[in-house]
Order: structure tokens, then C-alpha cells, then sequence
């Protein structure tokens, strides 16, 4: 049998480190400087009742009188397109709004006295906080948000 001799001129291979080191720094700085932080959206002020009051509350207690469903519809872009209150469309006046939930709640609302909102899940998180501040000047204060499917 026979041994196979190399030629001692053969290169070993080697890696290079230095060029690699190079890119990943690049990369860095690339990401670092392309990076935005999106602004944060605010606070909301929620005074939630004790964990024994809510648990001892059942749903049967609140008559149908109490609680107003309020559906927000987006459109194009996510901005408001349609404001549903119980089962009148009345566009996206919210002047109108808070004329319809007055009349809700006759001789102002109780403290029972619920909002329900439901908005689409395209629509913009203002257009949600600013019929929020609507349902809270008219003197409801108690809102109640559902986690419904869009319906379409």
C-alpha cells in the first residue's frame, strides 16, 4: 500500500476574524440608528372597585335600563366611520352621543349605570378614548369594554 505524501507548499485554511467582527459591528450600528420607538400612547384614569365587591356583584342584577351598548364601527384607515347606539346609527357625531345616552339614563344616571363599547379592531385607540371622555361627561361611570369578534 501505498502513502500519499502532500506537497509541503499547501496552504492551510484559516478564518479570518477580523472581517467578521467588522460586519457584526456594522450590523449594530445599522440597527441601532434605523431603531423607533414609538411615543407612549398615555394613562388612563380607572378606579376599579375592591376584588369582593366585584366578585359578589351577578349580572342579573343590572336591568336592561342600566346598561347602554355603544358599537364603534371603523372604516377606511381606521378612523371612526359609524357610532351604533343600542340600535340607532347616528354617524360620528359625538354631540349626538351625548344626547342619546342623557336620554338613556332619565334623571341621570344611577350608579348602576353601564356603557358597553364595542369597537372594531381596526379602528384607531383615539377615536376610542375620545367617545370614552363623551360617555364620561354625560355622567356614566362605569364603561365596559367587550373583546367581541368584529362583526361584519
Amino acid at each position: 500500500m501505498r502513502v500519499r505524501q502532500h506537497a509541503a507548499d499547501e496552504t492551510k485554511v484559516e478564518l479570518q476574524m477580523t472581517p467578521m467582527i467588522d460586519v457584526v459591528f456594522q450590523l449594530l450600528i445599522f440597527f441601532l440608528f434605523t431603531f423607533k420607538i414609538r411615543p407612549i400612547e398615555g394613562e388612563i384614569a380607572v378606579s376599579l372597585p375592591p376584588v369582593e365587591a366585584g366578585a359578589a356583584r351577578q349580572e342579573e342584577e343590572i336591568t336592561p335600563a342600566e346598561r347602554v351598548h355603544v358599537r364603534l364601527e371603523a372604516g377606511v384607515g381606521g378612523q371612526l366611520a359609524n357610532i351604533v347606539v343600542e340600535d340607532q346609527a347616528i354617524g360620528t357625531d359625538l354631540d349626538a352621543l351625548r344626547q342619546l345616552l342623557t336620554a338613556a339614563f332619565p334623571g341621570g344616571p344611577g350608579e348602576d349605570a353601564e356603557v358597553e363599547v364595542d369597537a372594531d379592531d381596526q379602528l384607531l385607540y383615539g377615536h376610542v378614548i375620545r367617545v370614552a371622555g363623551v360617555i364620561l361627561q354625560s355622567g356614566v361611570k362605569k364603561i365596559l369594554f367587550t373583546d367581541r369578534p368584529t362583526r361584519r
